[in-house]
C-alpha cells in the first residue's frame, strides 16, 4: 500500500516515443570491459610517459633493465622528491595512490617542463604499413596503376 502512494504521489511516469515506458536498459558486458581495458591502457602509458625522466635520473634499480622495469611508487617518489613537488603544504595527503602520483608528475612535467602528454613510441617501434605508404612519395598512384 505504501509504494502505491508513493507511485500516486508521484505522478504518471514519462513515456517514451513508443509510448511504453521508458526504463533503462542493461549495459553489455562487453562493453563495461572494453571500457575498463581502455582506462587501463590509458593509465599504462601515462606511465611510460614518466620511463624517460626515472631513467634520466638513475632511479631504477642498478641490475633492472631500465626500458622493460615496472614502474613502482618507490621510483615515482623519489621523481617527485627529485622536482621537489613535496614541498608544496600537503603535497603527499592529497597525492596517496599511485595515480595521483602519476597525474600530478605529469601535470608537472606539461605545466613547468612544457612536455606534451602525447603518448611515447618505444626506441624498437615499427612503423606501421599506412605510416610506411605516407612516406613513399606516388605510393597512392602505384596502386591505383597497379590495378589497370
Amino acid at each position: 500500500d505504501l509504494f502505491l502512494a508513493e507511485a500516486a504521489h508521484r505522478g504518471p511516469q514519462p513515456r517514451s516515443s513508443e509510448g511504453r515506458r521508458s526504463t533503462m536498459r542493461a549495459v553489455p558486458k562487453c562493453s563495461v570491459k572494453l571500457t575498463e581495458y581502455l582506462e587501463d591502457l590509458r593509465k599504462k602509458e601515462d606511465l611510460e610517459l614518466l620511463r624517460e625522466p626515472i631513467k634520466e635520473h638513475g632511479l631504477f634499480p642498478e641490475d633492472a633493465d631500465a626500458d622493460k622495469t615496472p614502474i613502482t611508487i618507490e621510483e615515482l617518489k623519489n621523481l617527485v622528491r627529485i622536482w621537489k613537488l613535496n614541498w608544496s603544504p600537503g603535497f603527499w595527503k592529497m597525492n596517496p595512490l599511485k595515480e595521483d602520483l602519476v597525474n600530478a608528475l605529469l601535470e608537472y612535467r606539461e605545466e613547468v617542463l612544457h612536455l606534451p602528454r602525447n603518448p611515447v613510441k618505444p626506441a624498437g617501434a615499427r612503423p606501421s604499413r599506412l605510416d610506411a605508404r605516407k612516406q613513399l612519395p606516388g605510393s597512392a598512384d602505384y596502386r591505383i596503376n597497379s590495378m589497370r
